[in-house]
């Protein structure tokens, strides 16, 4: 009962400042071991590292950083491997703490997720990837329990996905980026509507006509519902030609404007348009 104290005191103390209480470096050792065992990966890592060395809950804790893994069925085996097909697998020492700037799930069902490789996994991706996967709620569901703190994801060709269902499952998703998803329903602002202010950024790319039946109106009101510096990407196959135009002319009426890609402070849309040398428009709040 003591330790566990002691750790609940550490944890509160890691949440206000890096700097560690003196009674815990001041333990003896085989409570500071105990502390150690309590402890999640990631925790006491981050104790190790608030104190500047690991003697604070000794063992050391093991990090291995990793541009990206890929989770995949390869000739009938699920493994992880790197960031091409020719890569080699990806062998995770273990007990150790993963640092992966993304890690990918790859035409993938449900049943995938209770392969053995993935059983105490502790990846801290930056980038959560989803191509070619099971689109139900149970396949998000059982990968939130593998990464219950996701904030950046990445949907890709996934027939039948929900924002609602996704935004539910990910509490803590901030950057969310859509590609070639041909079933996203026109009425996708409404549905994040519930949501506002959770994103900092919305990416759209190859979602074929999904503003046709958009206002411009409407596109304000949604811009103003987010947390300020909220980015929304669309590019030129979002709407038809005509009516990105029409859209592009409303708003050029309503919200201040640039003609280049470079970030804005404010919350803005940055559009593409149909010119040959792919020119942007970003349309800020003022």
């Amino acid at each position: 009962m003591l330790t566990l104290a002691l750790f609940d005191c550490a944890r509160i103390h890691l949440q206000t400042t890096v700097t560690m209480p003196y009674p815990i470096a001041n333990l003896a050792y085989g409570l500071r071991c105990r502390l150690h065992d309590l402890a999640e990966h990631l925790e006491r890592y981050n104790l190790q590292i608030a104190a500047g060395a690991p003697s604070i809950c000794p063992p050391i804790q093991v990090v291995q950083r990793k541009h990206t893994i890929n989770f995949v069925r390869e000739n009938g085996t699920l493994m992880l491997k790197g960031r091409n097909k020719t890569s080699r697998r990806v062998i995770l020492k273990k007990d150790s703490l993963v640092y992966a700037k993304d890690f990918a799930f790859l035409n993938l069902n449900s049943d995938d997720l209770e392969s053995p490789v993935l059983k105490d996994l502790h990846v801290i991706p930056k980038l959560l990837t989803f191509v070619e996967c099971d689109s139900s709620n149970n396949f998000f569901e059982r990968v939130q329990t593998i990464f219950p703190c996701a904030t950046n994801i990445f949907i890709g060709d996934m027939p039948g996905f929900t924002l609602t269902g996704l935004f539910n499952t990910f509490p803590k998703l901030e950057k969310l980026r859509l590609l070639l998803l041909p079933d996203v329903p026109k009425t996708w602002l409404t549905e994040l509507l519930p949501f506002s202010g959770r994103l900092s950024s919305l990416m759209i790319e190859y979602c074929s006509d999904i503003l046709n039946d958009t206002t411009c109106d409407q596109l304000v009101a949604f811009l103003k519902a987010q947390k300020p510096g909220f980015r929304l990407e669309v590019d030129e196959f979002t709407a038809s030609k005509e009516h990105s135009r029409e859209l592009i002319s409303g708003l050029k009426k309503k919200l201040p404007y640039t003609k280049k890609d470079k970030p804005v402070a404010a919350t803005n849309i940055v559009m593409h348009t149909y010119c040959m040398n792919c020119e942007f428009i970003t349309f800020y709040l003022p």
